[in-house]
């Protein structure tokens, strides 16, 4: 599915600044236009020091003709204020091929107020908007690079002109950002006698400014503040955003595009393109037979034709998205027999073959984004970029991603595009989020399931060690990672080599342990038990840290303690996103002959309203067991806690990295 928002600015400057080398000659100079130069003239703020950039301007205009057709205006204007902004110096405007048309895109480098380059859309750079598993696609981007020739204090600005039918009478403009802005702008024009409704949500409400005629329609966010890049952000904390419609008047023969005034709509709207391309041939059929032949039970077929959908190739092939047909699956007999599809292709082959086998199943639209979420207020296609499936189930049972429904009973939630997430699982930015069943009688949004740590992110671990009478250590670590905290350990070990195994046990054992010698190193990948894991053995000359009157430390804590974050920053100015995790751990220690246990360190419990973590030692035999149980619950934290969230943080890794004593007899 292709998502219809504006591409964010950070998203484009990642993936096209390598394309869009601005080649045009230094020497070439153009009028500034006066946007632009008034713009440039606004004074360096004291507040902007932390930043490496400011907005002096960001504003959009969409003028409606009676036809239906929208001109779209940009107007941007940066200044650079480090050396690391002058990748801010990159222009862009994405448009739908044979839908739209780029009437205009031009650029500016202005220092001390004169024009140092210009450039007009010959020098722009035209491509897909990704290129990944794309055999075509219509959603094309041009842009313009401009860093190697910006310096600290220049002001870059562009111009872009874009004339389509869009395919939806809808409008959806974010005022959030990372950088400070001086004025961040969107306004609507629209004929006489047409109507516009808009909303604002995710912050401050923001007041439009309507003329008398009630044609023109202007929101303005002024002095915005720097929102720095801090680690682990809320969504909450991305600024607000304006949505909505705009209509002809009523019986008039005026066309625009398509607008819903209830989810029911968007649901059946998507229905109807979906429906008739979920077909079936005798091929299809013989492929979901041969697939379960084996399985015992329902549950046992659904798992398989799962497997095999999520194998499939993703390639997209995204033609038509004028009208709709980015919305709509390929046949489920083409993408069976061609053996690839994209998100809505998979998820609708899944369903054809479910079909055969006696289950019932349905599309879903989400929204794949873990920086937004899908505003209940405002019924719209707009806000999916990504389509997985639901399958009816009797029950739960041993699956814990099942939503209960009014109208379809228990639906387990599946992603055939996510290929490291197996039956069962959900991926973490799915959860929780809003989604809109493609179904007959579906009516509105549901809350996809939000899953525990001790099922969606359990990590277990267990080393057995054994000292040497040197002091040195050898020992067998085990590591098995579940949910989410599998799925991510999965991606990892996909194109892994063995070398790539060796540096990651490595890797786990650098804080405490040196000179490591690793060996028989492998990983285990079950998807499904749900089970990822990595095993080694080792060796270090140098464990134990003599002490004074033959005694000896041993921390027992030797794996890597990076499963507990850290926020080195005393203080922040955005809310933290806790994603939920689980982590359990047990060493045991096996103490050589001539060395005895002189004192262990107490049982230690730290709670918060964040996570526990809970610490304990014992010893029995001559061996030393020492386990530790981490966790942290999914919530966003105020600013206001975020001392309170370091504090745990940092009592939790004291509590692990305390040391056992022994002495040698």
């Amino acid at each position: 599915m292709r998502p219809f928002r504006r591409i964010p600015t950070a998203f484009v400057t990642l993936l096209f600044g390598w394309l869009a080398s601005c080649l045009w000659p230094v020497a070439a100079v153009a009028r500034v236009p006066d946007w632009l130069a008034a713009a440039a003239r606004q004074p360096t703020a004291a507040d902007w020091s932390k930043a490496r950039g400011a907005v002096l301007l960001d504003q959009t205009q969409d003028v409606v003709e009676d036809s239906g057709q929208v001109t779209t205006v940009h107007r941007y204007a940066v200044r650079i204020l480090s050396q690391s902004g002058t990748d801010l110096a990159f222009s862009s405007v994405s448009y739908i091929d044979k839908t739209d048309k780029v009437r205009a895109a031009t650029a500016w480098l202005v220092r001390a107020g004169k024009t140092v380059s210009a450039a007009d859309d010959r020098n722009w750079v035209d491509a897909c908007v990704v290129s990944t598993g794309v055999v075509y696609d219509e959603y094309r981007l041009k842009s313009l690079n401009c860093s190697d020739l910006a310096m600290i204090g220049d002001v870059f600005g562009y111009e872009t002109r874009v004339v389509g039918r869009p395919l939806f009478a809808q409008f959806f403009q974010p005022f959030g950002g990372e950088l400070p802005a001086v004025a961040v702008e969107y306004q609507i024009v629209v004929p006489a006698g047409w109507t516009v409704e808009a909303s604002t949500e995710n912050g401050d409400a923001l007041a439009a400014t309507v003329s008398a005629d009630r044609r023109t329609w202007n929101w303005v966010r002024r002095n915005r503040a720097y929102r720095p890049d801090e680690p682990w952000p809320a969504p909450e904390a991305t600024g607000p955003v304006i949505f909505g419609n705009y209509f002809p008047p009523q019986d008039s023969r005026r066309d625009a595009g398509l607008t819903f005034r209830s989810w029911g709509e968007v649901a059946a709207w998507n229905l109807q393109l979906a429906d008739p391309q979920c077909d079936s041939d005798e091929r299809l059929r013989a492929l979901a037979s041969r697939l379960t032949a084996d399985c015992p039970d329902a549950p046992a077929r659904v798992a398989a034709l799962c497997r095999y959908v999520q194998n499939l190739q993703y390639i997209a092939n995204n033609r038509n998205l004028g009208a709709g047909f980015g919305y709509r699956p390929r046949k489920s007999t083409e993408v069976v027999d061609k053996g690839f599809g994209d998100c809505k292709d998979k998820a609708n082959a899944l369903c054809a073959l479910l079909r055969e086998v006696g289950v019932k199943s349905h599309l879903v639209s989400v929204l794949s984004d873990e920086s937004s979420t899908v505003m209940p207020a405002w019924p719209s296609p707009m806000q999916f970029n990504h389509v997985i499936v639901g399958i009816e189930v009797a029950g739960a049972g041993k699956f814990p991603a099942v939503l209960s429904t009014r109208q379809w009973g228990s639906l387990l939630i599946f992603d055939p595009t996510d290929a490291s997430t197996p039956l069962g699982g959900m991926p973490w930015y799915l959860q929780g989020t809003n989604g809109l069943v493609i179904a007959p009688g579906s009516d509105g949004l549901v809350a996809l399931p939000l899953l525990t740590p001790e099922r969606d992110s359990l990590v277990e671990r267990r080393v057995v060690l054994a000292l040497s009478p040197t002091g040195g250590v050898s020992g067998k670590s085990m590591l098995t990672a579940y949910g989410q905290a599998g799925a991510a350990m999965r991606r990892q070990l996909r194109n892994a080599t063995q070398e790539d195994l060796k540096r990651n046990a490595a890797e786990a054992l650098a804080e405490t342990l040196t000179e490591v010698q690793l060996k028989n190193v492998g990983s285990r990948n079950e998807p499904e038990s749900d089970l990822c894991g990595l095993e080694y053995e080792f060796t270090s000359p140098r464990f134990a840290q003599p002490m004074p009157g033959a005694m000896a430390l041993v921390h027992l804590d030797v794996l890597s303690r990076g499963h507990i974050p850290t926020f080195s920053e005393k203080s922040r100015e955005t809310p933290v996103f806790l994603l939920p995790f689980e982590l359990r751990d047990e060493v045991v220690l096996e103490v050589p002959p001539g060395f005895g246990v002189e004192e262990c360190p107490e049982d230690i419990v730290v709670e918060s309203p964040f996570g526990r973590c809970a610490c304990s030692y014992s010893v029995q035999g001559g061996k030393i067991t020492f386990r530790r149980s981490f966790s942290l619950q999914r919530q966003t934290v105020p600013l206001k806690s975020y001392p309170a969230l370091r504090k745990f943080l940092s009592d939790a890794l004291t509590a692990s990295a305390a040391a056992a004593l022994l002495h040698k007899s």
